[in-house]
């Protein structure tokens, strides 16, 4: 991966997570990333005709479109709908049904123990801890709690690709 393509890659990541913690869906960030090239060929380009005599490289649509991808397909990182989130992979097989028996009395420990640590977690401010079921298909969980236990209890279940919310899992 060139230098150029390295950075349009780290600032389409930054980008996607305002200041103050505030994230942008997915449909946001394709004019700021078309932006944030801009710069990019705008900020590198004296530096780039130092290195490569004169010949400077431009990032096309199709290239930031192909960094997008990367980044929905990373390791480190997915989008939950529509939100930039971290991503670990764990080798499991979760059920969906397990998460329509979970209600307000459920606690994140209980689920801990049952199925193991969640996947990541999205959002800034109100964080939401969540579990990959399949490819593109996620259970996102809101814990609500007190200021000595911060994830105590279950207060919201959604199940959610990569681009959207699809069904409220609890309450219903």
């Amino acid at each position: 991966m060139n230098k150029t393509r390295i950075v349009a890659l780290t600032m389409i990541l930054y980008i996607s997570v305002l200041p103050m913690g505030c994230a942008k869906t997915l449909d946001e960030t394709t004019d700021t990333a078309e932006e944030a090239a801009e710069t990019v060929n705008d900020g590198t380009e004296e530096a780039a005709e130092a290195e490569n005599d004169g010949i400077t490289e431009e990032i096309t649509d199709d290239e930031i479109e192909e960094i997008k991808e990367e980044l929905r397909n990373a390791e480190y990182a997915k989008y939950i709908s529509g939100l930039l989130a971290s991503y670990k992979y764990i080798d499991r097989d979760i059920e969906l049904e397990y998460f329509y028996e979970l209600d307000n009395t459920s606690t994140y420990e209980q689920i801990l123990e049952e199925i193991g640590e969640p996947n990541g977690q999205v959002g800034s401010g109100i964080v939401y801890k969540y579990y990959e079921i399949d490819d593109n298909l996620y259970v996102v969980i809101y814990f609500y709690g007190s200021e000595n236990k911060p994830f105590d209890r279950v207060g919201l279940i959604r199940l959610c690709s990569q681009e959207e919310i699809l069904d409220t899992i609890y309450p219903r």
